[in-house]
């Protein structure tokens, strides 16, 4: 065999490896939370959200994010991380400011409970409810708290759907802060209705 013929079948094979190769789909490269465990990933930035964010997981794995959003009201929106987007949603029926409650109930819907509302350069307290679904995109009012209650309570969906709230400042509607309470209550989605329990 010449060299001239072993050259030609060299580059014979070579051009079919790189047609071959060529012929292959893009390979996935690897995240970075895979190159680096532990490692944090920036995401699309939120639509409009600024203080006080709470933020609570939906059954399908997307976020649902509330915010003070300034004088235009409170703001919410649905982050969706298969699709790095964030979706806006109507505004919540009960503006609100400070701390609140917010559950991701059994059924899909979310409760937000628990309020501090300014007007006229005060803070009054109100005891409001709201519930969001997210499969209409619809929000609606609910029944409202037995007490006041607003920041720094807590709420626990049971394992029979209920949810215990628990804590927080309340008291009657004041400009000032009322005193820290030790009571609790339930809310029942089946029922749409709220029921005082056992103080802490």
């Amino acid at each position: 065999m010449t060299r001239t013929t072993r050259l030609s079948r060299w580059l014979v094979a070579l051009g079919l490896i790189g047609a071959f190769l060529a012929a292959l789909p893009p390979a996935s490269p690897a995240s970075a939370a895979d190159a680096m465990p532990g490692s944090w990933l920036p995401t699309a930035p939120a639509r409009a959200l600024t203080n006080a964010t709470t933020a609570t997981v939906l059954a399908d794995g997307r976020v649902f994010v509330t915010a003070y959003a300034g004088e235009q009201g409170q703001a919410a929106e649905i982050y969706d991380p298969a699709t790095d987007s964030w979706q806006a949603i109507g505004p919540i029926p009960s503006p609100r400011l400070g701390q609140y409650i917010v559950a991701a109930l059994h059924d899909g819907r979310v409760l937000i409970a628990g309020s501090e509302r300014a007007g006229d350069n005060v803070i009054a307290h109100s005891a409001p409810a709201d519930i969001y679904d997210p499969a209409t995109g619809l929000w609606s009012q609910t029944a409202p708290t037995n007490l006041l209650r607003y920041n720094a309570q807590t709420a626990t969906v049971l394992a029979d759907g209920r949810v215990l709230v628990v804590g927080g400042w309340g008291g009657v509607a004041t400009a000032a802060n009322g005193p820290i309470t030790a009571t609790a209550e339930l809310y029942d989605p089946a029922t749409n209705a709220w029921t005082l329990t056992g103080s802490m």
